[in-house]
C-alpha cells in the first residue's frame, strides 16, 4: 500500500477550486469506495485518499481503533444493549471508510487511463 503524499500546491489548488457540494460529493465517494465518474475529479479522488492516508491518524488506524473499539463496548453495555448495536455499526463504517481509502486508485483506474 503506497502512502504517496500528493503534490501539495496542486492537490490544494484543485480542491479549493471545487465547489464545496462537489467536495462533499468527492469526500463521499472516497469513503464508500465508489468510483468516480469525471477523469479530473478521479484524479482529484485519488489525491485526496493519498492524501488521507498520508495522515498519522490513518497511518496509525489499527492502533488507536482497537483499545477506542474496546472502551466504547465496555461504556455501550453500561448503558443500553442498543448502543452495543451502535457501536459496532460506528466501527464497522470507521473499518469500511479506511479500507475503501486503499481502493480509490484501483477503483478508478479506468477513469485515470490505466487497465
Amino acid at each position: 500500500m503506497a502512502f504517496d503524499i500528493p503534490n501539495q500546491t496542486e492537490f490544494v489548488q484543485a480542491w479549493v477550486a471545487l465547489p464545496r457540494r462537489r467536495r462533499s460529493h468527492l469526500r463521499r465517494l472516497v469513503r464508500l469506495g465508489m468510483p468516480v465518474a469525471d477523469p479530473g475529479d478521479a484524479r482529484i479522488a485519488v489525491a485526496y485518499a493519498r492524501f488521507q492516508q498520508s495522515r498519522i491518524w490513518a497511518r496509525l488506524f489499527w492502533v488507536w481503533f482497537v483499545p477506542g473499539l474496546i472502551l466504547a463496548m465496555g461504556v455501550a453495555m453500561q448503558i443500553h444493549p442498543v448502543m452495543v448495536g451502535v457501536v459496532l455499526a460506528l466501527a464497522a463504517q470507521a473499518v469500511f471508510a479506511h479500507r475503501n481509502l486503499g481502493r480509490v486508485e484501483r477503483v478508478n483506474a479506468a477513469r485515470l487511463g490505466g487497465a
